[in-house]
């Protein structure tokens, strides 16, 4: 949906498009997740997905790519587009740098070397890296253009209110793919903490989406554990009208609250936004980019570490948002400022400003 939302973005800039997928990487013995792990480890493989230079790919005033972990099959796919179209432009997205945090650790070891083998090619066929943080100027002899990331508002519904004031109970979600870095057992444990020291709000945590990895299985087990099973709610994978009916019945959500393990400050989340578009207070680790000063009466910033979150200074913040204005209000405030500062119209700004200039 990211890409989609992009190259709507660039439509309405007045580029014409073509969206091009990689080579499909779920044939032959990459069918399996096992198989994709072994087949992308072994040398001269490329990692996660293919890309194979065709003639009709040139004659493009630009080429847009979404990183990906790269090989010697990737650089030598963007060498040929380059020579083959020496006065377009090759920009590739660099989302995470300089954390790609899923090549860390010995599983990841081949991998790793393969990308760091790959990164002498990018002066030679990269034009620009975007980058979310401005401070990387020169990635592997290639200059940075800055971005951000953004939504299709007009995707997304408003949340009905949830009816805060009149209602006993604070409903918190958190919807997310489970990584450590999205931190929600920093929640669980302030939750923990909370009721252990005598704490009598209700609070009921929405636990949305899955993983690949054991995250999920280790929020699980703490909720056990801490004895929050009425009070934790696992949902799963939920999507479309789903996800938004439970928006509707939830008066804050959680952004990252981990970033800090991927050693990052500044959070570019597509949750962020979604939280911004549907109309719900959200609390943080992290500085939001689009958010100057972090100045929004509707986010609470709180700790970017291993910390316990205080339980009480967050029901304190909900208590304050929802007694300062009704909640169509917030809603619509929220909404507005999503218009004004998540699309990719305004995100990718830059990107944009340097494809149309002569440099």
């Amino acid at each position: 949906m990211k890409v989609f939302d992009e190259i709507s973005a660039f439509e309405r800039a007045g580029f014409e498009m073509n969206h091009v997928n990689a080579e499909p990487v779920s044939k032959g013995l990459r069918k399996t997740h096992l198989g994709k792990g072994v087949c992308a480890a072994i040398p001269f493989t490329y990692v996660f997905s293919e890309f194979k230079y065709k003639p009709e790919y040139d004659g493009r005033d630009f080429y847009y790519f979404r990183f990906e972990a790269a090989d010697c099959r990737y650089t030598a796919f963007l060498l040929k587009l380059k020579k083959h179209n020496p006065d377009s432009k090759i920009i590739i997205e660099f989302p995470d740098y300089p954390n790609t945090y899923w090549l860390k650790g010995i599983v990841y070891l081949p991998l790793l070397l393969k990308d760091i083998a790959a990164r002498s090619k990018y002066r030679k066929c990269v034009d620009r890296f975007a980058v979310l943080d401005s401070q990387y100027k020169v990635i592997h002899g290639v200059k940075t253009v800055t971005y951000m990331n953004g939504i299709d508002v007009s995707r997304i519904p408003v949340r009905s209110p949830g009816g805060y004031r009149k209602k006993d109970r604070i409903d918190v979600i958190g919807v997310s793919t489970m990584f450590p870095n999205h931190g929600y057992d920093r929640f669980i444990n302030s939750m923990a903490e909370y009721y252990r020291s005598g704490g009598v709000r209700n609070i009921i945590f929405h636990v949305v989406g899955d993983g690949p990895g054991p995250e999920l299985t280790r929020y699980k087990s703490m909720v056990k554990e801490y004895g929050l099973t009425e009070r934790v709610v696992f949902h799963g994978r939920l999507v479309g009208d789903d996800l938004y009916r439970l928006f509707s019945g939830c008066d804050l959500a959680l952004e990252c609250l981990g970033a800090f393990r991927k050693g990052l400050d500044l959070s570019s989340s597509l949750k962020s936004r979604e939280y911004m578009a549907v109309g719900i207070p959200f609390v943080t680790g992290c500085i939001i980019d689009i958010i100057p000063d972090m100045d929004s009466p509707y986010v609470m910033k709180i700790a970017n570490d291993e910390s316990i979150p205080d339980m009480k200074e967050i029901i304190a913040f909900a208590d304050r948002v929802y007694a300062d204005e009704p909640e169509e209000d917030i809603i619509r405030n929220m909404r507005q400022f999503a218009s004004g500062h998540c699309t990719y119209d305004s995100t990718l700004g830059d990107v944009i400003a340097y494809i149309r200039s002569g440099i």
